[in-house]
């Protein structure tokens, strides 16, 4: 006779039921955490800390260049001529970087010395082109001698700014120009930057009269370095007068343009080629 057996349960369900009990259970889980999130919490239930934000760091502001320090001379100036306060931008500049940038050797080199705050001199025996930048000593100017901490200054050297009516870097053009019956000389320098440096204080940093100077040989790889001009890059940060200022201005009379000289610390001097920006030589004082 056939037994009569119970037949085995089907494999699938004996799976199927644990998986759906377990799938239930996660189900109640994530609904009773949403269930507590949304409500309110309890008086007294401290909050958790939020995660900390991280500050955005400001940016640095960017060097000031010829155009705004020229700018602000000339507002300077005027409130300097009409006899007002120094403008609240001159104190706002105190601490802040310059970059600037100074043509020289725009008419080719010479081939004598020259006077000139930058030039370039050409000396065909040896085949040289020397760059030189002189500093100049600004300590018995009258806009130096008649500051309130006068006497703590022993020093005073800088750098004009020419042709500060001009807010461009690269030479002046060139024009063709008949020449007036009456020439006049070039205009004087009414716009400067200058170190004071303090009696008794360091004097690494002078120059005490020496120029930066450096030698190019010219060779035939590079026939056209006699028209090269050239640039005197000045860098540093405006460090202000006693008075809290970042510029002075100073004028013989009321039909003279004032003088101005802002207080500064130069950190870098370079000489560029103008045509290629390429640094040639550099100094950190």
């Amino acid at each position: 006779m056939p037994e009569h057996r119970p037949s085995p349960p089907d494999r699938k369900l004996t799976l199927v039921a644990p998986l759906a009990l377990v799938a239930i259970v996660i189900v109640l889980a994530v609904v009773g955490y949403l269930m507590s999130r949304s409500r309110p919490a309890p008086a007294g239930t401290p909050r958790a800390a939020a995660p900390p934000t991280v500050a955005a760091l400001p940016r640095p502001e960017p060097p000031l260049n010829r155009a705004e320090l020229v700018t602000a001379a000339n507002t300077a100036a005027a409130d300097y001529a009409s006899g007002g306060a120094p403008p609240p931008a001159s104190a706002a500049m105190v601490g802040r970087r310059f970059s600037i940038r100074i043509p020289f050797g725009c008419e080719g080199p010479r081939v004598v010395a020259s006077s000139a705050q930058a030039s370039v001199e050409y000396d065909a025996a040896r085949k040289t082109v020397t760059l030189a930048a002189q500093p100049a000593i600004l300590t018995t100017l009258p806009l130096i001698q008649q500051l309130k901490d006068a006497s703590k200054v022993e020093d005073a050297e800088g750098f004009w700014i020419p042709r500060p009516w001009s807010l461009s870097e690269a030479c002046p053009p060139r024009r063709d120009i008949p020449a007036p019956a009456t020439p006049t000389p070039p205009a004087a320098p009414t716009l400067g930057l200058v170190q004071l440096f303090e009696a008794g204080g360091s004097r690494v940093l002078r120059r005490d009269g020496r120029p930066y100077q450096h030698v190019r040989k010219v060779d035939q790889q590079e026939p056209t370095l006699l028209s090269h001009a050239y640039s005197l890059l000045l860098e540093g940060r405006i460090v202000g007068y006693g008075d809290g200022q970042a510029i002075h201005c100073w004028a013989e009379s009321s039909d003279h343009r004032p003088l101005c000289l802002y207080a500064v610390a130069f950190d870098h001097v370079a000489f560029e080629d103008a045509e290629s920006g390429k640094v040639l030589a550099e100094w950190a004082p």
